[in-house]
């Protein structure tokens, strides 16, 4: 698979823009959390990311497919924030080799955690069949409730 992870650029803002709302629409028109969902993120927050966090593209067979943001808490643990692959790349296993290729970027992580929404039963899974392991969950309002995931390493 032709897969590439690499660091946002400022020019890709509005493809990788484009894909978050396309990505989240449903999750947004459920949830209605127009402060917190990708779907309804601005451009200038998302310039905010590429610019201060770690932000990357995913590209595959060359074409802008997503990204991924990333948060360091510490040396050894991070927070995969968010991964958003277009509709048309997903449930083919890119997501997969994409956590793993982000998995071998940061080499001295021994814990990875992340937050997803409780009745997003797609999302579970793929986390837990990545390693991911339930370890809690925090109500937000009356419509969303997140689960909290881990997965340690060594």
């Amino acid at each position: 698979m032709d897969i590439k992870v690499l660091k946002t650029k400022v020019e890709d803002a509005q493809a990788l823009l484009d894909i978050q709302r396309e990505a989240f629409h449903d999750d947004l028109e459920k949830y209605r959390d127009f402060a917190g969902s990708p779907a309804a993120e601005t451009m200038n927050s998302l310039f905010q990311k590429i610019i201060f966090a770690q932000h990357y593209t995913i590209y595959i067979k060359g074409m802008i497919a997503g990204s991924i943001d990333i948060r360091r808490i510490s040396e050894t643990h991070y927070v995969l924030n968010q991964i958003c692959l277009s509709p048309s790349f997903q449930n083919q296993g890119y997501g997969m080799k994409v956590l793993k290729m982000v998995e071998e970027m940061y080499p001295k992580a021994k814990k990875w955690t992340l937050k997803t929404q409780k009745d997003n039963v797609k999302n579970r899974h793929f986390y837990e069949k990545a390693g991911f392991i339930l370890i809690g969950e925090e109500k937000l309002t009356q419509q969303l409730t997140l689960v909290e995931y881990e997965k340690t390493f060594g």
